[in-house]
């Protein structure tokens, strides 16, 4: 094996090891979801709702207790792949500017990183599907699938993003919480009658919302829509795994020189937070 296929390897045993060692995410994403969908079915708002979906450029009439679910299921989606993420950036910043110091490829951790965001909100986004498909009659279980798994993408690239620029673990973690309720708040139907409203489709998880919606009530799919997720989707990871190459930039070995001395300023501040 070449080095640095042993490289990412190695970067991503890391990565397994730090997402497996995130109890709360995991008992939240075991846990909280099917709590979720039965509190929201025992509180639910009986009967139908009647709500304009952007995507199809129709109403559509679908029941209450469905819809409320599916928010929940997305909010709770999006909340969790942030969290996981931003908590994988930001705990081993320390830790991996070691490892760029000592030498170890920064490709193979931003590839390691990024495959570590993929397979945590695609087994999310499985495990949600599942339980909206066991807790009512779901029309299009992968597309709802699909559109799951990229609005975790989305959150799961701002989490990086975070984890990488912010100084404190609180303001990172509310930043994540507040942004997701805020964007799933608007866009609910039923906590929001105005949720037809043109300039939410500038929403981080305006795309996956609707094309999800449309896969849970409907028996029409809107790809476009899925793809507007994927855009914001690959612009919040790319930027997230960017900042995440700028700050270990001055820690990467010169190809002319020896190599490059940290600067003291990022060790300051977050040496205490930062634990390998």
């Amino acid at each position: 094996m070449s080095r640095r296929g042993a490289a990412f390897r190695t970067a991503l045993w890391f990565e397994v090891v730090g997402h497996g060692r995130n109890r709360l995410a995991i008992t939240l994403a075991v846990g909280f979801l099917p709590f979720q969908n039965r509190m929201f079915h025992a509180v639910a708002r009986p009967g139908e709702i009647r709500f304009r979906l952007g995507a199809l450029s129709r109403d559509v009439v679908a029941v209450a207790d469905h819809v409320n679910q599916l928010s929940g299921a997305l909010h709770a989606v999006t909340m969790i792949v942030g969290l996981t993420m931003f908590m994988a950036s930001f705990t081993t910043g320390a830790f991996d500017r070691r490892l760029v110091l000592a030498g170890f490829p920064r490709t193979s951790l931003v590839a390691a990183r990024f495959v570590g965001l993929c397979t945590v909100s695609a087994l999310l986004a499985l495990y949600a599907a599942l339980v909206q498909w066991l807790a009512w009659p779901v029309e299009r279980f992968w597309g709802m699938t699909l559109a799951l798994f990229v609005a975790g993408l989305v959150y799961g690239g701002l989490g990086i993003l975070l984890g990488a620029l912010v100084r404190g673990e609180l303001e990172g973690m509310f930043t994540v919480v507040m942004a997701s309720l805020v964007d799933m708040g608007l866009q609910n139907p039923i906590t929001n009658p105005a949720a037809d409203q043109p300039g939410l489709w500038a929403l981080p998880s305006y795309g996956p919302v609707q094309a999800a919606t449309a896969a849970g009530v409907t028996a029409t799919y809107p790809v476009a829509y899925l793809l507007l997720g994927l855009v914001w989707a690959v612009t919040a990871s790319a930027a997230g795994l960017l900042a995440f190459a700028v700050r270990t930039w001055s820690y990467a070995p010169s190809r002319t020189g020896p190599p490059r001395l940290p600067r003291q300023r990022e060790d300051g501040p977050r040496a205490s937070a930062d634990t390998p």
